[in-house]
């Protein structure tokens, strides 16, 4: 609370004893001297109040960038004290309530340093207003309303996000505002930046505690291809891991589980996408199930799912041979054999070259000689038409074969060479012969 004691003058008597010597005569010449003391007051200064001297212009500090700013010495002055240097300043919300730790912004009595870091969540109410009150060591002082404008930064404005996820309950880093700075200092001391001028957080979420940021320092209007993985290659090894550097530069107070790049803005021209490297060995419980336990439920789906297919599509063509549409039944006999109708018979291609010749009755075998055969042979079957299952063909009007050139008669003329007559394929329904 601000103080309640106001500026008052004090006024305090101070009595002050003077000897002052007297002398008496006497008739005996016996000169005495005595000492007859007297009283004087006197009056002490007042304690005076602080005055402002100098006042402070409001301050500007952009969305999620760290910010300090030293109460300058002439801003207030003591008449027994001197400048600002010598009070003790305390800073207090507009209402004249104490600061809390989650509050943004901060005040450091001893350095009478002004520091904070603004989120996104902080830009709203902006300007904000305080009460800078600068106190004497009698209790007397004096109050300064200061106004602090948070400017907010613009997404398009980045070209390249990092993330970090660090193993820490979210409620509890979030009551505290310096966790968020400290974390911060953390990055920044590890980048060598020990002033945290070049870190941006841009956002902060839960799970554990994700806190995503930004370099400054990178051009807004072209993509520094070398200097974004140089920063990068500081969080992430050759093999795709969080830098042991970085990990060791982050504890005791922060244990980090994974870090992920982002390119934006003119990083982004291309279609690049999220990197994320997480730590082997240290995600949490939940994330240990979500990459063990939910990947093999899936992988076992989808087995089962590919059987379920197979089974049916195997089934499906067992039987698709049997099935029978009610309009197809009739063109099969009980044995399941199709009925082949007139219209749909097509002739055999039969073979043209017989693999021995046709003898007629007239014809006899010859010997070795030439002349005719001493073996006693069975004539051979007469000249028949194949038989292709039409009972309609009449078989008279097949022409009678010509006559043997050997008639038998002991004739010494030998017959001539055998020919194998032409195929005979008669059409079903024609009447040539």
């Amino acid at each position: 609370m601000v103080p309640t004691t106001t500026g008052t003058t004090l006024t305090t008597p101070v009595t002050t004893t003077t000897m002052v010597p007297t002398t008496t005569t006497e008739s005996t010449t016996i000169k005495i001297s005595t000492m007859i003391p007297t009283t004087t007051t006197t009056t002490v200064p007042p304690n005076m109040a602080p005055i402002l001297y100098n006042q402070i212009d409001g301050l500007t500090v952009q969305q999620g960038r760290y910010f300090e700013f030293q109460v300058p010495a002439d801003t207030f002055h003591d008449t027994e004290q001197g400048n600002t240097r010598n009070l003790n300043l305390v800073l207090y919300t507009k209402d004249g309530q104490d600061l809390t730790p989650a509050s943004w912004v901060q005040l450091n009595s001893s350095s009478q340093v002004i520091y904070g870091l603004p989120v996104e969540e902080d830009v709203a109410g902006s300007p904000h207003e305080y009460l800078l009150v600068a106190e004497d060591a009698e209790g007397l002082f004096v109050a300064e309303a200061l106004q602090i404008h948070v400017s907010i930064s613009s997404v398009a404005d980045i070209s390249s996000e990092f993330s970090i996820s660090v193993n820490t309950n979210f409620t509890k880093f979030m009551s505290a505002r310096q966790n968020l700075i400290n974390l911060v200092q953390k990055l920044a001391e590890y980048y060598q930046d020990f002033s945290s001028r070049f870190v941006t957080v841009t956002s902060i979420q839960a799970g554990s505690v994700i806190v995503s940021w930004t370099n400054s320092s990178l051009s807004k209007t072209v993509c520094e291809n070398v200097t974004v993985w140089n920063l990068v290659s500081e969080l992430i090894d050759s093999e795709g891991f969080i830098n042991t550097n970085f990990s060791s530069a982050m504890l005791p107070n922060y244990e980090v589980l994974s870090v992920s790049y982002r390119p934006l803005g003119v990083c982004a021209i291309g279609g690049a996408t999220v990197i994320a490297i997480p730590t082997p060995g240290a995600l949490p419980l939940v994330d240990d199930w979500i990459i063990t336990v939910l990947p093999a439920v899936i992988v076992a789906t989808i087995i089962l799912l590919i059987a379920l297919v197979l089974c049916l599509l195997y089934r499906r063509k067992r039987y698709s041979g049997k099935k029978l549409f009610k309009e197809d039944k009739p063109a099969f006999n009980c044995n399941r054999q199709p009925v082949i109708l007139p219209d749909e018979f097509e002739l055999q291609d039969f073979d043209n070259k017989p693999k021995q010749p046709l003898l007629l009755m007239t014809d006899t075998p010859r010997g070795p000689s030439g002349g005719p055969s001493t073996l006693n042979q069975p004539s051979p079957p007469p000249y028949q038409i194949p038989n292709f299952g039409f009972d309609e063909f009449d078989l008279s009007e097949v022409p009678t074969p010509p006559p043997s050139y050997y008639s038998g008669n002991g004739s010494s003329r030998p017959p001539p060479a055998y020919k194998l007559p032409p195929p005979y394929i008669v059409a079903p329904g024609s009447t040539d012969a």
